[in-house]
């Protein structure tokens, strides 16, 4: 899915649902899109890896860009991997060295 697409998404729930709710709810989708793409591509390489977290996390960030010109209080440029360090520790703990390189 693409950014706008999560982002129209916010828009068309931000009535029944907390807005706060919906980021994490993209950002958790989007988490499952890095193990989706990584096998659907093949993918053996850290350096194969983190070229998908890299490309996620820029969709992430267009998607925050998007969000926060309807929020007071602005999400993080880089929430995508915020959310992964503080959500999905086991992840993070795999993922951590590899961030160094982003």
């Amino acid at each position: 899915m693409k950014a706008k697409e999560y982002y129209q998404k916010f828009l068309d729930n931000t009535e029944n649902d907390s807005q706060k709710f919906l980021v994490v709810s993209a950002l958790r989708s989007m988490t499952i899109e890095i193990s989706d793409i990584i096998k659907k591509r093949n993918i053996k390489s850290n350096d194969a890896a983190i070229a998908v977290i890299k490309e996620v996390n820029q969709k992430a960030n267009a998607y925050i860009k998007l969000v926060n010109q309807h929020i007071e209080d602005g999400y993080k440029q880089d929430a995508l991997l915020l959310f992964i360090e503080h959500e999905m520790p086991n992840l993070a703990n795999i993922v951590k060295p590899l961030m160094t390189k982003l």
